[in-house]
């Protein structure tokens, strides 16, 4: 699918509900290019039992930007995604820009490059959850995290937290890659990037732990 321009919002006083732009499910070898999206919730999100996937050329604005999930609901059954490419990637004052999100489930997210994304305003880039909504038991989940890189990764956060990256106690994120991450506070000041339960040889320069059920959206600085 290319070449699409989609606006997901409300022009009256009825507001819209989880508006994401794109969203695969139990699919494989799809190509999006040259989309711009405006809408209120995912722009574009990977989920369960989805592979070999191309996102290039992508605008997104008042969105949660380039997203792997929600996956592993029901936490019975496994679920998978392999072999993502997001490249060239615009987010505009987004939620997130690059990130994964999980229930504490079965199976595995593996295989994911986020490359050459630049954003403005995002609240909270870098994302990583095993528990999202719930917050709770996120070492609990066995659905493994692996080989993903972020690469020339470049913008403004809305608050100091450039990054939170929680992983499962239980299945620790490992072959995590960092290359050429630029992020910085829009109001100046140093940008943190928290990490718990993953690779130490990531290239990351983590500046602290994230915390145990860590929320995706932030109110302020941490």
């Amino acid at each position: 699918m290319t070449n699409l321009d989609m606006n997901a919002t409300s022009a009256t006083q009825w507001s819209t509900v989880n508006t994401d732009g794109f969203d695969s499910w139990n699919s494989k070898d799809i190509v999006l290019k040259n989309w711009t999206v405006t809408c209120g919730d995912d722009c574009i999100s990977i989920k369960g039992n989805s592979s070999n996937i191309h996102v290039q050329n992508v605008t997104c604005h008042e969105s949660g930007a380039m997203c792997i999930g929600s996956m592993g609901n029901p936490t019975t059954v496994p679920e998978y995604v392999d072999n993502v490419l997001f490249e060239d990637i615009t987010a505009i004052h987004s939620s997130n820009a690059a990130w994964i999100k999980t229930y504490p489930g079965q199976g595995h997210v593996r295989n994911i490059t986020f490359r050459n994304i630049k954003f403005e305003d995002v609240n909270q880039p870098i994302y990583v959850s095993p528990c999202i909504y719930s917050y709770q038991n996120c070492d609990g989940s066995r659905l493994k995290i692996s080989d993903v890189t972020w690469e020339n990764i470049s913008g403004t956060s809305r608050y100091n937290v450039a990054a939170g990256i929680y992983c499962s106690k239980g299945a620790p994120c490992t072959g995590l890659k960092f290359k050429n991450i630029d992020i910085k506070p829009k109001n100046g000041g140093t940008a943190k990037f928290l990490c718990s339960n993953m690779n130490s040889d990531s290239g990351l320069a983590c500046t602290g732990t994230c915390p145990n059920g860590w929320k995706q959206q932030l109110t302020g600085n941490a």
